[in-house]
């Protein structure tokens, strides 16, 4: 009994010893960089990062200054964030992909669409066939997000200065906190306001007694946005009602 109670005390010790390094500077640093050479080789896709946090009690983690670009335009990065929080269920331990909660401080989103039509965003290899697994996500919280969307080939420009995404499964709320502009070569609108339901369900985006006002008219929306990434297309599905208000 007494060897069974000096090897017992020496597992714990070793787990303790163990969840003490994983937890150091230079082991988040290793690991770091560990998951920024698979995920380029994987999916083409380039994570630059200050600093990677993370909590394997609470199962949190996060990044700092995090930038995310295609592997074929990493001077264009199309997702920034001063910081990316990820909250993880206890059932990614048998090994689920799901999400808690992803909160964006500080997100920048920013899309380019060059003269030949390619956007600078990782390209699929395969046309996927059927409807994509739903992404097992409770909740996103985004405040004051930065969306621009610049489509050289069409002369197209849209500036969204700051937007507030807080959305769940079945509720939520969009919101617009500065007036965003579209320019269609010389012609120029400002929507001012935007405000409504929204929530997210893993494969839709579900928008609820949404209205925009612009300086030519005003808009109400109720219904489903899908969309879907394709190389080299934008495809975007809008199934419900859409309103236009003089």
């Amino acid at each position: 009994m007494k060897r069974l109670g000096l090897l017992a005390a020496a597992a714990v010790a070793l787990v303790v010893v163990f969840v003490l390094v994983v937890h150091t500077p230079p082991f988040r640093r290793l690991v770091l960089r560990y998951v920024i050479s698979e995920v380029q080789r994987r999916y083409a896709l380039r994570i630059d990062a200050a600093r990677l946090d993370y909590n394997l009690a609470a199962l949190t983690l996060g990044l700092a200054d995090v930038r995310l670009a295609a592997d074929r335009t990493p001077s264009a990065p199309f997702f920034q964030a001063g910081y990316l929080g990820v909250a993880l269920p206890s059932r990614v331990l048998i090994g689920t992909i799901a999400f808690d909660g992803v909160n964006v401080t500080g997100g920048r989103i920013h899309l380019v669409r060059d003269r030949d039509g390619r956007l600078n965003i990782p390209e699929s290899s395969e046309t996927p066939s059927g409807e994509p697994a739903a992404l097992d996500l409770r909740r996103l919280s985004v405040p004051r997000l930065l969306v621009d969307y610049a489509d050289l080939q069409n002369d197209l420009a849209v500036t969204i200065p700051a937007v507030t995404l807080d959305m769940a499964r079945d509720q939520g709320r969009v919101a617009l906190n500065s007036p965003a502009t579209i320019r269609v070569g010389n012609r120029e609108t400002r929507v001012t306001s935007l405000d409504g339901g929204a929530s997210f369900d893993g494969r839709a985006l579900k928008l609820s007694s949404l209205s925009a006002r612009a300086d030519e008219a005003s808009l109400q929306v109720d219904g489903t946005l899908s969309l879907l990434v394709r190389d080299p297309s934008l495809d975007v599905r809008i199934a419900g009602k859409m309103r236009r208000r003089p």
